[in-house]
């Protein structure tokens, strides 16, 4: 096969595709529905997100996959009526007898029409691409409201994901082209296929999905922790790649044109290549299935010793090292009593599988220890008597497992079809540990919990375990740390921070959330207030800066008069951070409550306030001057409209 041949059947394919009136339609139509999904995302966003987080969810720049699914359907609707005559136009036009008689071989007239085909077809898409970052350079330029540009790692994956299934389609196409004779019978079989693609899309679980679909995952795109593909869709997009030349070599085989060569051997070659297409994309749904069975059994182990007795943890202090992306090592110290009801013969705690205990002693004794499953069972020199305690120093190291936790959610999202997914808009991790950021939720279990991890739901099998806590964080220096009430820095040596987390009230669980962040504080009614966001994710903090006064005003109101109640806050600082999207925000149980506070920490995920645009409220600020707050009083007021509780009303 000669690729200047290739390039020679290419260029007239396409010069040919060109001068057909539907190939413009189909781009006409690609681009106006491209172009009108953003404007319609936009327009709302602008207008309407900063009236509360849910409308904020709709902004354009994380939704590529929301467009996607329509746009595919587009596209392989136009490949397909592209494609599907191309032999009868030949015979139609009388071109035929000069075609076959010309010195080029079969692999090269049947992978040049549909390479030119592929092309032509995703040219539109490539237009689309370029005006969603265009329009926002743009709106960026001009400080033009909601014309945020799409996150660009996610549409140049999305171009890729979009080209292996053009590709691949119309391999198919080339297939039924040689098989079929009537034009009319290939476009109804395509067609019916296209449904079939559309059916399986709302019908079938999405861990089956990735079997037989060529629609992309539904997933949100990310600022903090960008990335092209969802976890584990490169795989399908290669395995796509592969079957799409695969059938293009099956197509060359059968094509009713005489070469000389055999079509033995191209058979042969193309059952070869959908077997090895086959064999990526059943390991991608091996993977899945796995870790859906992975669940259920850690869940069916954690049920089985819920009833096991439960110590009660007083203290844990120790150090924790962050080296984010690798691994977090802690070395701890853990003091734990015996229940009243009974001594404890040994001691179960839940751990994130994906950390290793390295060694565990107890008064200065080394023990033994069994880990498997998220569960570590500690063997005790002798039983611990009721009411009496005992210390632990335990080392652990590893990367945690973001996948462990929540192990009791009766909603697992890859088991449901998509219109009962819609619950991965709120995240699908329970933890991450990225080399740009790190969440480590307390259900993830990332530091020793006592007792079973499921079920959560009952208070008689899982109460809250109060602890007084004293832990030393150090992560890289350049990073901030968010925990359980007012970090402390105690050194820095250049390359890394250590921070100290030492609040004066005991807490039920401890989370941290730490990256590179913007910082804004102050300190209101004796507590340090904090916000971290994500450096590009500050355009608020600057539009908030005129209702400083009036947020300090009514936020020392609010804490002051809970105090006066005997309700005080119990913690030295309270840190607002802002998470990736990928971060899980519902917890398990048959609850699903919220996760999103913890001990001295509110989360605010990045498709929400950070990312909100407030200013169409504030277009005509000539009535607001006149306020007795003025302004800023206006401004207070959106916020806590936004959050959906008015602080003037709680006090």
């Amino acid at each position: 096969m000669q690729p200047s041949m290739l390039l020679v059947v290419a260029r007239a394919e396409m010069r040919t595709s060109r001068r057909l009136v539907r190939y413009w339609l189909y781009a006409a139509l690609a681009v106006i529905i491209g172009v009108g999904t953003y404007v319609q995302f936009a327009t709302l966003h602008a207008g309407f997100s900063g009236m509360s987080a849910t409308v904020a969810m709709v902004g354009p720049r994380y939704l590529i996959a929301q467009s996607g699914f329509n746009l595919l359907i587009i596209f392989l609707t136009g490949v397909t009526f592209l494609a599907f005559d191309v032999r009868s136009r030949d015979e139609r036009d009388r071109m035929v007898d000069v075609l076959d008689s010309r010195a080029v071989t079969n692999a090269e007239f049947v992978i040049g029409r549909v390479l030119a085909l592929v092309l032509i077809a995703w040219l539109p898409l490539l237009v689309v691409g370029a005006l969603y970052e265009l329009v926002g350079v743009v709106s960026g330029v001009l400080d033009l409201p909601g014309g945020d540009a799409v996150e660009p790692l996610s549409v140049l994956g999305f171009l890729l994901r979009i080209f292996a299934g053009l590709f691949l389609w119309c391999s198919l196409i080339a297939v039924l082209v040689a098989v079929v004779r009537y034009r009319i019978l290939i476009a109804v079989i395509s067609l019916a296929l296209i449904a079939l693609q559309i059916w399986t899309a709302f019908s079938l679980p999405l861990h089956v999905q990735q079997w037989v679909s060529l629609m992309p995952p539904f997933v949100l795109a990310s600022d903090i922790i960008p990335r092209p593909f969802a976890e584990g869709d490169g795989l399908r997009i290669l395995s796509h790649l592969i079957l799409g030349a695969g059938l293009l070599c099956l197509a060359t085989a059968l094509y009713p044109r005489r070469d000389g060569t055999s079509s033995r051997t191209m058979i042969a070659a193309s059952l070869a290549i959908v077997a090895a297409s086959m064999a990526v994309l059943g390991t991608s749904a091996w993977q899945e299935q796995r870790r859906l069975q992975r669940g259920v059994d850690r869940l069916a182990v954690h049920a089985e010793r819920q009833s096991s007795p439960r110590a009660d943890m007083k203290t844990l202090s120790g150090t924790l090292v962050l080296e984010p992306g690798d691994q977090v090592a802690m070395d701890l110290e853990i003091e734990v009593a015996a229940p009243a009801a009974g001594a404890l013969l040994t001691l179960l705690f839940t751990l994130n599988p994906g950390i290793v205990v390295t060694d565990i002693t107890i008064d200065d004794v080394k023990r033994s220890w069994t880990q498997g499953d998220g569960l570590l069972e500690i063997e005790l020199p002798a039983p611990i008597a009721p009411g009496t305690s005992t210390r632990i120093a335990l080392r652990a190291a590893g990367e945690p497992d973001s996948s462990f936790g929540y192990l009791d959610t009766p909603v697992d999202r890859m088991a449901r079809q998509l219109t009962q997914a819609q619950i991965s808009i709120l995240g699908i991790k329970p933890s991450v540990f990225d080399a740009r950021y790190v969440a480590m939720m307390p259900s993830a279990h990332w530091l020793p919990s006592t007792g079973a991890g499921a079920p959560t739901g009952d208070p008689r099998t899982h109460p809250s375990d109060y602890f007084m806590l004293d832990l030393m964080v150090e992560i890289p220096e350049d990073w901030l740390v968010a925990g359980p009430g007012r970090r402390q820095l105690e050194d820095t040596d250049g390359d890394s921070s250590h921070y100290r987390f030492r609040p004066s009230s005991p807490v039920p669980h401890v989370g941290l959330l730490a990256s590179r962040f913007v910082r804004r504080a102050a300190e209101i009614a004796g507590i340090e207030f904090e916000i971290l966001l994500y450096p590009d994710h500050d355009r608020n903090l600057g539009f908030f800066a005129d209702a400083e006064d009036v947020i300090r005003e009514r936020i020392g109101i609010l804490f002051t008069s809970a105090a006066e109640l005997g309700l005080r806050y119990p913690y030295d600082g309270l840190s607002l951070v802002e998470t990736p999207n990928e971060l899980r925000g519902y917890g398990g149980g048959w609850r699903m409550d919220s996760v999103q506070s913890m001990p001295g920490v509110m989360m605010l995920r990045e498709n929400s306030f950070p990312t909100a645009r407030f200013e169409s409220r504030f277009t005509d600020l000539t009535e607001l001057v006149h306020r007795e707050d003025g302004v800023g009083g206006a401004k207070a007021d959106a916020i806590e409209q936004f959050f959906g509780k008015r602080l003037t009303n709680s006090i």
